[in-house]
């Protein structure tokens, strides 16, 4: 069956090694299976997560398997100001450049490995801790669906 430490090395390895990703200032914190961050001084953040396998024999009486398993690529930014257009449009920017990497190899360099399709789901925190609302933390949550052969 499907070691999901596979999938998410691999697409840890690919980020990594990405120039827009790497050219980034102020630089890219990235992190795999470690807690989400919290601290909108730790951005620009990214962390990768398994996600969801369904398997399903891909021949009757065979040893083969096809999982259709996902991946979770989070992204955070934050503006310490009330304008949060900046932290907006820097989120946007390192969603796509994370987007491009992937899609400069559909494999992630792994033999059976095929990404088919991606989804984003954002999310927005604003910090009050003064009443001022002047934390903006947006986040946003690259689901990228796979379909693999196991054995």
């Amino acid at each position: 069956m499907l070691d999901m430490s596979t999938l998410t090395i691999a697409a840890a390895a690919k980020l990594s090694a990405d120039a827009g990703l790497a050219a980034l200032s102020p630089a890219l914190t990235q992190t795999r299976g470690e807690r989400i961050n919290y601290d909108p001084a730790v951005c620009p953040w990214l962390g990768i997560y398994p996600g969801t396998v369904d398997t399903v024999p891909r021949a009757m009486g065979s040893r083969q398997w096809k999982d259709d398993a996902g991946i979770q690529i989070v992204v955070q930014t934050a503006s310490f100001s009330d304008d949060g257009q900046a932290a907006s449009d820097q989120l946007e920017d390192i969603v796509g450049k994370v987007l491009d990497a992937i899609n400069a190899d559909l494999t992630l360099g792994v033999v059976g490995v095929r990404v088919v399709s991606f989804a984003r789901e954002y999310r927005y925190v604003i910090f009050d801790d003064d009443g001022a609302g002047s934390i903006f933390m947006p986040q946003a949550i690259i689901k990228v669906k796979m379909e693999v052969r196991s054995n």
